[in-house]
């Protein structure tokens, strides 16, 4: 179940690899060659792919090329700029916070941009392991922003918590979804009642494999009020970059602190490995929870 991300991602600036993946994104959906984008920049293809990979930032005059070129408004530019010209010793070299408008488009081009994605998820509950029943019983989700949790179509297939691959999901469940649903009302069965039959629903159909843990998820570091993402970008160098979001920020994360979120992850990611897919689970939960309206008529 595990798929672990490279432990000994460079130590490039975070903040250029959040900037190289977002150039090569624009790139991308504006349907540019590497030829054409390099020359508008008045460089030549190694260059840009160098900017695009993260590797070194693109000078003022190139970066204004590439903004009008993709037709980028003054506020992206300036953001992209700052990052593009901030100094190696301001303290952002590991830890770089977006708190400008349009964050959440920034995160959505580096998740387009991984090659592999991992989640955890305090507050976001995903279509993928949502009824729509359940759906209509939720409070307003606390983090907004995490977009391959949430949006259509983000990633081919959406992950809770767990490993990601273009192939396959493994998803991971707190016990408690066999009990009550999430932000809905104690009582309310149902809910709950819908909600498991669509997980029933989800396994049989082979979406995702399911592994309930039943001691709650104990993820061994604190993420407080967010959801937490690990990425891992193309290239040689397969640099690794976590992201923690907030519904007004979101903080990009390399280097030690990095690691020490993919440890913990791995940690939960082990003690899922010891769990046996749980559709039996799910099943006698949905068959207790359907005598339990039975006896409530």
């Amino acid at each position: 179940m595990r798929d672990t991300m490279a432990s000994t991602s460079n130590d490039l600036p975070v903040r250029q690899l959040v900037l190289g993946a977002n150039l090569a994104q624009m790139r991308s959906r504006c349907g540019v060659s590497p030829l054409h984008a390099a020359a508008t920049a008045r460089v030549g293809t190694d260059e840009l792919a160098r900017w695009e990979s993260g590797q070194a930032p693109p000078p003022a005059k190139g970066l204004q090329h590439l903004m009008r070129l993709y037709g980028q408004p003054p506020a992206v530019h300036d953001v992209l700029a700052r990052w593009a010209t901030a100094s190696p010793d301001d303290g952002t070299r590991h830890g770089l916070v977006d708190a400008a408008s349009g964050c959440q488009a920034r995160l959505a081009a580096l998740e387009l941009y991984a090659v592999r994605i991992q989640a955890f998820s305090n507050y976001t509950v995903p279509t993928l392991v949502r009824s729509s029943a359940y759906a209509d019983n939720l409070e307003r989700m606390r983090s907004s922003v995490l977009l391959g949790l949430t949006g259509p179509r983000r990633w081919r297939r959406p992950v809770v918590t767990g490993p990601h691959s273009w192939e396959h999901v493994d998803v991971i469940l707190d016990a408690s979804v066999l009990t009550r649903g999430f932000d809905v009302d104690p009582g309310n069965d149902h809910p709950l009642a819908d909600q498991l039959k669509y997980l029933c629903k989800v396994v049989h159909d082979q979406r995702a494999d399911i592994r309930i843990i039943p001691t709650g998820t104990g993820y061994a570091m604190d993420v407080e009020d967010s959801d937490l993402l690990g990425l891992t970008l193309p290239g040689p160098q397969n640099a690794s970059v976590w992201v923690q979001t907030t519904p007004d920020s979101v903080t990009y994360i390399n280097g030690p602190r990095s690691q020490e979120h993919q440890r913990a992850f791995d940690g939960l990611s082990t003690r899922a490995e010891a769990r046996p897919l749980s559709a039996v689970l799910l099943h006698q939960a949905a068959a207790a929870c359907t005598a339990r309206q039975v006896a409530q008529q």
